[in-house]
């Protein structure tokens, strides 16, 4: 029985008739040839190659506990595009493993944080100039 490749892109699971567009800095480490009917194909050997990016979870919350909604998640250096938390605070980045975060909210100081698979961020207070 032959399986089915699954094709997954920013951690969603696509179809093969969904259209996707890559830049050269997204094959970077994939080893690359043509198939039989003239197609290019991206390979990644998972078994001799380790990843590169984790996959962060978090929850940010004030020093009260009370869950901060929409609170800005950003990647050092722009390698990755960042997100914001949900309305219950809640957060999933997909970073380069050694990556560095910086979260943000109105009236608070912002955090920064070295990426890890699960994250509590407690913001405090701005200090007043």
């Amino acid at each position: 029985m032959t399986k089915k490749p699954i094709y997954i892109v920013d951690d969603k699971e696509v179809s093969e008739k969904d259209l996707i567009s890559i830049s050269a800095n997204d094959i970077k480490g994939l080893n690359v040839y043509k198939s039989s009917d003239g197609k290019r194909v991206f390979e990644f050997d998972t078994k001799n190659n380790v990843s590169t990016y984790v996959t962060v979870r978090g929850l940010v919350k004030d020093t009260a506990g009370n869950t901060l909604p929409k609170a800005k998640i950003n990647v050092k250096g722009g390698a990755v595009k960042g997100t914001v938390t949900d309305e219950e605070g809640y957060f999933v980045l997909r970073v380069p493993k050694n990556g560095i975060l910086q979260v943000s909210y109105k009236g608070m100081a912002t955090s920064t944080l070295n990426a890890s698979s699960q994250l509590m961020v407690t913001m405090k207070k701005e200090e007043s100039r």
